[in-house]
């Protein structure tokens, strides 16, 4: 090939995140879900036992981040910065009082910071030809961003929790 006959070729990312509001500190009732297994007082005497769990929290969106577009517009229009992306994961134990014939188990309920605003998508393929718009498109888009707690765990509520029945 020529170098007269190399066609220049470029895509140019004019995407942008506005943002609306955000709010630093958010319970996310709906994402509380059990982080060990129930522990189990078969005796007729209370018993300590150490309940060890792990939990795990990423962002979570009302739109799927999969295009690097949207990525790199949220990121440089977000209040905290790139942070947004990580996930926080840590394991640890709580010794617990068990009374008797009842299950255990801890329980957890993130704390997470959210964005929303406007997200508009727009790419162009410039080829020296023909510019031509590949992706346009505007969108609400909210986003909790999980944070960092103590000892490596993600921010939330532990909560240790009993019950006469075996939870699900």
């Amino acid at each position: 090939m020529k170098p007269d006959e190399i066609t220049p070729f470029a895509l140019i990312d004019m995407s942008i995140y506005t943002e609306a509001g955000f709010i630093q500190s958010v319970y996310r009732n709906d994402l509380t879900r059990r982080i060990s297994v129930p522990v189990y007082n078969e005796t007729s005497q209370e018993v300590t036992r150490t309940i060890s769990f792990t939990a795990s929290q990423s962002y979570t969106s009302n739109v799927s981040l999969t295009s690097t577009y949207a990525k790199n517009a949220f990121t440089a229009g977000v209040t905290v910065g790139s942070s947004w992306s990580n996930t926080y994961s840590d394991s640890d134990s709580v010794t617990q009082k068990i009374p008797p014939h009842k299950y255990s188990w801890m329980e957890y309920t993130p704390n997470m910071s959210n964005s929303y605003g406007t997200m508009h998508e727009e790419v162009w393929n410039f080829d020296g030809f023909t510019n031509v718009k590949i992706v346009d498109k505007t969108y609400f888009l909210d986003v909790y961003i999980a944070k960092p707690g103590n000892a490596g765990l993600p921010d939330g509520l532990y909560t240790v929790k009993e019950s006469s029945t075996k939870p699900n």
